[in-house]
C-alpha cells in the first residue's frame, strides 16, 4: 500500500466480490503508515544486518495480511468478459474459500498462495461463517464500463 498521503486520511479495502473476508478500514497513522482496523502493530521490527544490511520487516498482522491476499486475488481473478474463451476455471485459496481465477499459474495467484501459507503461519484463519462461492465459477462478469472484468 505504501506511504499515505496524509496523517487522518482513510481508506476502506472491500474484498473481491465472493469473498467471506470482510472489509478493512484503514487510516493514515502519524508515522505516514497504514493502520488497519486499528492495528498498528504489524509493521514489526528488522533484526540487525551484516555488512551494513538492515534487517527485515517483521510479521504481519493477521488485517495486513487479509489486505494483501485481497488485493493479489483481485489481480488473479481479472478477465477478459468480450473474450471469446472460456475463463475463471481455476481456483486458489484464500483463507476461506477457494476462489476462481484466471490462472493459478500467474504471478498474482501464486503470490495469494504463498500469502495464504505465510498467514496460515502466523496463525491467522478464515473467522467468517458464510458459505463459499462455487469455484471454479467459469464465469467472467463485466465492470459497469464494461471495459474489465472479473472472475465470479
Amino acid at each position: 500500500m505504501g506511504a499515505c498521503p496524509e496523517v487522518g486520511a482513510t481508506c476502506t479495502i472491500d474484498p473481491p466480490p465472493g469473498s467471506l473476508a470482510p472489509s478493512v478500514v484503514c487510516e493514515c497513522a502519524a508515522d505516514r503508515r497504514w493502520c488497519c482496523d486499528g492495528n498498528c502493530s504489524g509493521t514489526g521490527t528488522g533484526g540487525s544486518g551484516q555488512g551494513g544490511t538492515g534487517g527485515g520487516t517483521g510479521t504481519l498482522s493477521c488485517n495486513e495480511f487479509q489486505m494483501q491476499i485481497s488485493e493479489k486475488l483481485a489481480a488473479a481473478q481479472e478477465c477478459c468478459p468480450e473474450c471469446p474463451a472460456v475463463q475463471c476455471t481455476e481456483t486458489v485459496s484464500d483463507l476461506c474459500c477457494a476462489q476462481s481465477v484466471t490462472s493459478k499459474g500467474s504471478a498474482e495467484a501464486q503470490e495469494v498462495t504463498a500469502l495464504v501459507q505465510r498467514a496460515q503461519q502466523a496463525g491467522c484463519s478464515c473467522g467468517s461463517l458464510a458459505p463459499c462461492p462455487n469455484a471454479p465459477s467459469s464465469n467472467c462478469i463485466a465492470d459497469t464500463a464494461m471495459t474489465s472484468g472479473r472472475c465470479e
